[in-house]
């Protein structure tokens, strides 16, 4: 509730929209199969609403008919592990012996000792639900009433009426999206020149180590210049070189490469030509 007593009725939209794409994310992500929802709403008092969901599978087939009724409750757990994570990242999942799970993020670990094992959801399922950008953005939808300042909680329940979660202003950022942050790493590499042909100013190599393609940058202006001037750099020849990685925090995957200096040109040997 506002402390003015009124919710915007756009929020109210938001909440409704926000709540049904995240339960199809949730289905879809968990069951492999849509659920719709049907949805009413009330008004029980001044400066609050409630809504009914109904909730059903798309095109569902007997087996699904029982876990449906689980969507509540793991809509729940779900949201409590948003919130003792604190929104990061899960890298991994640990079971422990003891039934409790460890949510392994970068640099800190959350052990999670009532966690719902009925409800056979794998940890890698677990883990990539939790991390589902989609899934974060359509919660955050759902919550709209207190980002927007209109109301101070949403409070979600069963069908008897058990409180099953509440999302208040002290923890809604939990569910914002996950921020994409780049590290950086520059090293020495021994890199093969496999194409000459530029993909937006790029050049494509391959690390003799890892025998990974990548396309990168020169930003050596003094070997810029002796190719300029005449230097042969053709396939096959091999540069030893400083690269600089930036690294993708979100994704986990370099995403650009930059040769800042070439320390040596190494000119691959012609074949002599044969005289008969």
């Amino acid at each position: 509730m506002s402390d003015n007593a009124e919710i915007r009725s756009r929020d109210v939209i938001k909440a409704i929209e926000g709540f049904e794409e995240s339960i199809s994310i949730i289905s879809k992500n968990i069951y492999g199969q849509d659920c719709s929802i049907s949805c009413n709403l009330k008004a029980p008092k001044e400066g609050s609403f409630e809504l009914n969901y109904i909730f059903q599978f798309i095109g569902m087939t007997p087996m699904f008919a029982p876990v449906i009724e689980q969507l509540p409750d793991i809509l729940s757990m779900l949201y409590d592990l948003f919130i003792k994570s604190e929104g990061k990242k899960v890298q991994k999942i640990e079971q422990n012996n003891n039934g409790s799970i460890n949510l392994v993020g970068d640099g800190n670990t959350i052990t999670i000792n009532n966690y719902h094992h009925t409800y056979n959801i794998d940890n890698n399922t677990l883990k990539d639900t939790l991390n589902d950008d989609k899934l974060r953005e359509s919660i955050t939808k759902s919550h709209a009433p207190i980002s927007n300042q209109s109301a101070e909680k949403v409070i979600y329940k069963n069908n008897k009426n058990k409180e099953l979660s509440t999302i208040t202003k002290n923890n809604y950022m939990a569910f914002n999206p996950l921020v994409e942050t780049t590290a950086e790493d520059e090293k020495e590499m021994n890199l093969w020149v496999k194409s000459l042909s530029f993909d937006g100013k790029k050049w494509g190599f391959q690390d003799k180590s890892s025998e990974e393609n990548f396309s990168a940058q020169i930003q050596d202006t003094g070997f810029q210049k002796t190719i300029s001037e005449g230097e042969s750099f053709k396939n096959g020849d091999s540069i030893i070189a400083n690269v600089l990685i930036k690294y993708s925090d979100k994704k986990g995957k370099k995403n650009q490469y930059v040769i800042t200096k070439v320390i040596e040109h190494i000119v691959a040997p012609t074949q002599p030509e044969l005289t008969i």
